[in-house]
């Protein structure tokens, strides 16, 4: 697969293609590569939205224009498709209250949007044609009336105000008394580097629940760094950024967001102490987008990497939080899921 920037029609577009182009040109990243397998699989008609597919099968069905990049992406759905328009008001409400203003920048235009994936996967397209939050789930079996929430804000107790709370992709009650707190990725798992570091910054130390984190043994200082133009202060050791293994996890590849997960947690378990006296079972998991064109062209191992990953973190972490019920789950559509079933297997 190769890049182009080419300039067509007189706009300039950043396109990948299977057949090697005239120069210039570059290799794809393997996150491009896998974005161009989903695009593939909407020009044969698989779903963008829950029973919607593109009525042009082809390029025209693409391209928007990034205002930050000043140029046209061909992994984009294009805006003539309108998309706002088939989701109901209490989506866009949703997205229009959270932080990573999803609709409006265009995000969730990319063939690859993690938040069309989250709505894809927790609503149906209803008789008028409207794609609506479902209000009935099969979770781990068993079928559930549920009230399902997107861009959940978790307050973390303790933390200065300036440090914006993390907020779940999906968050799912049920008429049980379960919770279910939900973090969706698609492309993501491809923003990686070795030994990525642990940014996680200085004003956390004052969260209620940071002291429950693994973190006994070592002796935290703190790491001051200019971003910006202004000093931004990190949890540190010896001067070092933390790292998976401060919190006892061996891992040969990093897929998996750790930092966003421990913010996650600290969020999840000040909303426990929050709700001490409520009987509930809290459940977080994660759901991946399963690329199946993308594991067809080569011989990669990018969700073994990442299962692998998963069970390490997962399995420390359960030992810790027994009260807390670690998961993970698929799937390969951008279309209503059939079930949520926890794939991660706990060892004694």
């Amino acid at each position: 697969m190769y890049k182009v920037i080419r300039n067509k029609n007189g706009k300039e577009w950043n396109q990948i293609v299977s057949i090697k182009p005239q120069k210039p040109f570059s290799k794809a990243s393997q996150k491009e590569i896998f974005d161009y397998c989903i695009k593939r699989e909407l020009l044969l008609g698989e779903n963008y939205l829950p029973g919607i597919n593109l009525s042009d099968k082809d390029e025209s069905s693409f391209g928007f224009y990034l205002s930050e990049k000043k140029r046209f992406y061909d992994r984009y759905l294009s805006k003539r498709l309108n998309l706002d328009s088939v989701l109901s008001s209490d989506i866009k409400r949703h997205y229009d209250q959270g932080k990573g203003s999803e609709l409006k920048s265009g995000k969730f235009y990319s063939v690859a949007s993690s938040s069309r994936f989250t709505v894809s996967s927790f609503s149906e397209k209803s008789n008028q044609g409207i794609i609506e939050l479902r209000n009935k789930m099969n979770l781990n079996g068993k079928v559930e009336n549920v009230e399902i929430k997107l861009e959940e804000g978790l307050n973390i107790g303790g933390i200065p105000a300036n440090l914006n709370p993390p907020q779940m992709d999906a968050m799912i009650k049920t008429n049980s008394s379960d919770t279910y707190f939900l973090e969706v990725k698609c492309h993501e798992i491809f923003d990686t580097s070795k030994n990525k570091p642990i940014k996680l910054k200085w004003k956390y130390l004052k969260a209620d629940s940071f002291n429950r984190l693994p973190l006994r043994n070592v002796r935290l200082s703190k790491k001051t760094v200019i971003e910006r133009g202004k000093p931004v202060e990190y949890i540190s050791v010896d001067n070092k950024y933390l790292t998976a293994s401060s919190f006892g996890c061996t891992l040969l590849t990093t897929h998996f967001d750790f930092k966003q997960f421990l913010c996650h947690l600290m969020g999840i378990l000040s909303y426990k102490n929050r709700n001490k006296n409520r009987k509930e079972s809290i459940h977080f998991y994660y759901l991946f987008y399963k690329n199946a064109g993308y594991l067809k062209i080569g011989k990669n191992k990018i969700y073994e990497e990442l299962e692998a990953e998963i069970s390490e973190i997962f399995g420390k972490f359960s030992k810790l939080f027994p009260e807390i019920d670690f998961g993970y789950c698929y799937n390969d559509k951008f279309d209503t899921i059939k079930s949520l079933k926890n794939e991660h297997k706990t060892t004694a």
